[in-house]
């Protein structure tokens, strides 16, 4: 294989990682009180 093709190849693999990676911090992040929804900010206030 190429030395170009390794790279690119390498370079693929980090982006697809970082992406995931992303999609996953997004999913498990808190949510500030400005985006929950009115049963969630019911239930926050006792």
């Amino acid at each position: 294989m190429p030395f170009w093709e390794n790279i690119i190849d390498t370079v693929l693999n980090i982006t697809v990682f970082l992406f995931i990676g992303v999609l996953i911090w997004l999913y498990l992040r808190k949510e500030s009180d400005g985006h929950a929804t009115d049963e969630e900010k019911k239930h926050r206030q006792g």
